[in-house]
């Protein structure tokens, strides 16, 4: 089974399913855990995504741990920051649980976000990063991925909320073309290439 809200249709299909297998059961009461997750992450990038592509979505806490990485080698070589403050701060990073963010539905996280999501990753900012160039020759990119329940780490709006009375929630409120509320979840591992579609935000 298939949690998808990207859209209100792909959002009114999921709800469809849902019904179909358990016609007689309330959202709320469904045990998602057994739910594949489709999910929309951006980020920005100035060769097409060409490391994403080949290996993966990963997070700054992975990249950071490999030698020779590509896209921190060009943070090294482009952060304001001094030779010290870099090394301490990549330090702190490499042990840091720094997830992958995603989106139930960009479009809801487009409207809240505006052009924060399009202009640069999160990345940069930590990384502190001088921002001319990387705005003037990067493009944004919407990847969509599917992930496992046990993949993800939810982040739920009004605390009083379990995460099945969110994730219900969130079906009731994209279907009804309302702002879905508890709008990001965090990916805890790299994602592989073969389970992301990548497209350029225009």
């Amino acid at each position: 089974m298939t949690y998808d809200i990207t859209t209100v249709e792909n959002a009114k299909k999921t709800l469809k399913n849902i019904r179909k297998r358990w016609p007689n059961t309330k959202l709320e009461e469904i045990d998602y855990s057994d739910f594949d997750f489709v999910l929309e992450h951006i980020t920005s990038n100035m060769d097409e995504c060409k490391d994403i592509k080949l290996y993966g979505l990963k997070s700054l806490k992975t990249m950071l741990n490999e030698e020779n990485n590509t896209f921190i080698e060009y943070c090294r070589k482009n952060t304001s920051l001094s030779l010290k403050e870099w090394n301490e701060l990549i330090e702190y990073y490499k042990n840091y649980n720094n997830n992958l963010c995603a989106f139930f539905s960009y479009e809801d996280a487009g409207k809240t976000y505006e052009n924060n999501l399009k202009n640069h990753p999160p990345i940069v900012d930590k990384l502190k990063i001088k921002m001319k160039e990387w705005i003037s020759k990067s493009k944004p990119y919407k990847i969509t991925v599917n992930v496992k329940y046990n993949d993800l780490k939810f982040y739920i709006a009004n605390s009083n909320l379990t995460i099945n009375e969110m994730l219900a929630e969130n079906i009731d409120d994209k279907i009804n073309k309302r702002p879905v509320r508890s709008d990001y979840v965090e990916i805890k591992r790299t994602v592989e290439p073969n389970k992301l579609r990548i497209e350029e935000l225009k």
